[in-house]
């Protein structure tokens, strides 16, 4: 492997035990290599990487770490680049913050705005825009106690994008916005809200999905697309996933179809007789 880092410090205390904010701004590259020498992936530090926290002249952080992690902050302006796929970007992070313990610190936030490229087969020509955010909340939270309703973390997060085909005519569109969040009263369940828009259709969808590694849920999906409504129930412990599909509203007179497994096989099956396979 090579790496190449070219690093300049400013700020900082003028003296020993004197701490204020100090600032690494950072370019350079790191990359792998094969057994023949080939690159087998390889990432770029742009201009505007920065790492920022606080230090003293002889670049020492302050104690406790309470202290250390105040106005610690990141921007990485990277390419990463793979055989197969390229992500262009920068990521942000900021806000770190301890828990009750002072022993689990982390940004509470986080954010990565770029794209996704998809080299290995050009005839696709697929690419994605992206943007992802993270916050977490560490108040009220203790890591060296046992994760309860009254003892977490908060999260919220979304990834918002688009992904285009541009090798098809007209260049086809496909847009996507995913929500997911925790909350310090529910800790054990996510919740998920989706929403999927391509030139033909727009699909939503929306859960409350059981996390613990524990638990053995029976979890409730409902997806939409336009007047049809589909009631997926997805059982964790047997690995499987059945429902009911509506048309208007969840009603037996509102009844259309089925889904289920058939013959090993993901199927909706109508009550007009006629069946779709998911495969």
């Amino acid at each position: 492997d090579s790496v190449t880092i070219a690093l300049t410090r400013t700020g900082g205390g003028a003296s020993a035990g004197v701490f204020t904010l100090a600032s690494h701004a950072l370019t350079g590259n790191i990359t792998s290599y094969t057994t023949s020498s080939a690159s087998s992936g390889s990432i770029a530090l742009m201009s505007g990487t920065i790492l920022t926290r606080l230090e003293d002249s002889a670049g020492i952080t302050p104690l406790p770490i309470t202290s250390a992690v105040a106005g610690e902050s990141g921007v990485l302006v990277l390419s990463a680049k793979t055989a197969s796929t390229r992500i262009d970007g920068t990521l942000s992070i900021s806000n770190f913050a301890c828990d009750i313990s002072a022993t689990s610190c982390g940004p509470q936030n986080a954010s990565f705005t770029g794209s996704l490229t998809n080299l290995a087969d050009t005839a696709v020509g697929m690419f994605a825009n992206l943007t992802i955010t993270d916050t977490m909340d560490y108040s009220g939270f203790n890591s060296t106690l046992p994760q309860t309703n009254a003892n977490s973390a908060k999260t919220v997060g979304s990834i918002v994008g688009t992904i285009t085909n541009n090798k098809v005519t007209p260049v086809a569109t496909y847009q996507f916005t995913l929500n997911a969040s925790t909350t310090n009263a529910s800790p054990d369940s996510l919740n998920i809200g989706l929403i999927y828009q391509d030139p033909s259709a727009t699909v939503s969808a929306t859960s409350v999905l059981d996390i613990n590694p524990l638990h053995t849920p029976t979890n409730t999906i409902n997806i939409v697309s336009g007047a049809v409504l589909a009631v997926l129930q997805s059982n964790n412990s047997a690995g499987t996933t059945t429902g009911n599909v509506y048309v208007g509203s969840v009603a037996p007179a509102n009844l259309i179809g089925t889904y289920g497994t058939v013959n090993g096989v993901d199927t909706i099956s109508f009550t007009d007789n006629t069946f779709f396979s998911l495969q």
